[in-house]
């Protein structure tokens, strides 16, 4: 994944950190080399920032932008070089430097030189998740997925609303063959990101999960495979209860339910059933603590319907979209109220 739409936000925060100690006429350059490379004009943004170089050939902030602006035009080894500028100094755009220099190795695949950057991120700051979250990426291509898996919880833990690190984790948990992981982080990404081309492929995937090991054979005969491979007694057994559920779909009694309503009878006997299972489990992790706490506080609220409905918001057009939110503002404010008081 290319950082540079987070790398963008802070342009403008490095240079609001800093403003006070730059040189007006400096200030002046980085201003507008911000604006051309806010407007993905990042070959002006370069040709700006170089006459601000003339001034100070070792500002820390201009040769972050710079390194930025390499970053955004996918020159890798120009924005390592002029990250690397940043460290020559003491500054306090060392951590943000290495978010670039970091990214641009990875996306070099040097990922062993990569990780060793963003470890030394870390030892500026040990909990930010952005740091976490590009070493769960390095692992993940590495196919380190227990690795991945560790420090997308490490992001999380800093930062539980960033939509990306749940994403990811949703893809690693597939990749080990973690079926209700997989869910319970899915979920969660659509809850912060509905209407995207991600929450499109999330919304498929949930679907595919729900469907995978579920089947009606000629003669209207289900049948349900089970696969025994998480090593987590209560999700092997939600796995299970989610065939049964999903096979109730099949049978006479539910076919008369719509789509949208299989879905959400799906999801809310899956969140009861497993924050039952996990009551009589000792083992206590973030599948538990973070994911499944809330997923139960959710079942008991009178929102569910509001949260299927709001998640899967991608399937629609943007007419559809326009006449739900007109539809349910008063159910959407409640809903927004309680997760400020629940999330």
């Amino acid at each position: 994944m290319k950082l540079q739409v987070l790398l963008i936000a802070y342009s403008i925060l490095s240079f609001s950190f800093l403003y006070a100690q730059e040189d007006n006429e400096i200030e002046k350059i980085v201003l507008q080399g911000i604006e051309a490379h806010d407007k993905q004009e990042y070959s002006q943004a370069i040709n700006i920032y170089k006459k601000a170089l003339l001034l100070d050939s070792l500002s820390p902030l201009v040769n972050y932008e710079m390194a930025l602006s390499y970053y955004a035009m996918q020159d890798y080894k120009k924005a390592i070089q002029y990250s690397d500028v940043v460290f020559l100094t003491e500054n306090d755009m060392h951590s943000l430097a290495y978010l670039v220099k970091g990214s641009s190795l990875s996306d070099l695949e040097e990922f062993e030189a990569a990780l060793k950057t963003f470890n030394q991120a870390l030892k500026i700051d040990s909990t930010y998740y952005l740091n976490h979250f590009n070493i769960g990426l390095i692992h993940l291509k590495m196919n380190n997925k227990n690795n991945a898996e560790k420090s997308f919880f490490e992001a999380l833990k800093d930062n539980p609303a960033h939509s990306s690190s749940h994403y990811y984790l949703t893809m690693n948990s597939i990749n080990k063959e973690m079926k209700i992981p997989a869910l319970l982080s899915a979920y969660f990404f659509l809850l912060l990101e509905p209407n995207t081309l991600r929450a499109q492929e999330t919304l498929t995937i949930i679907h595919y999960l729900f469907d995978e090991n579920v089947s009606k054979d000629d003669k209207g005969a289900i049948n349900i495979n089970y696969r025994a491979q998480d090593d987590n007694a209560p999700f092997k057994a939600a796995e299970l209860f989610l065939g049964l559920a999903v096979a109730k779909k099949h049978t006479n009694n539910d076919e008369n339910l719509s789509e949208e309503e299989h879905f959400c009878s799906i999801t809310t006997d899956l969140f009861t059933v497993l924050s039952e299972l996990v009551k009589t489990d000792t083992e206590s992790d973030f599948w538990h603590e973070f994911y499944i706490s809330f997923y139960e506080k959710l079942t008991h609220s009178n929102h569910m319907t509001t949260f299927c409905e709001y998640i899967t918001l991608s399937q629609y057009s943007e007419e559809e979209k326009d006449k739900w939110y007109e539809e349910n503002n008063e159910k959407i404010q409640n809903f927004s109220i309680w997760l400020e008081e629940n999330f």
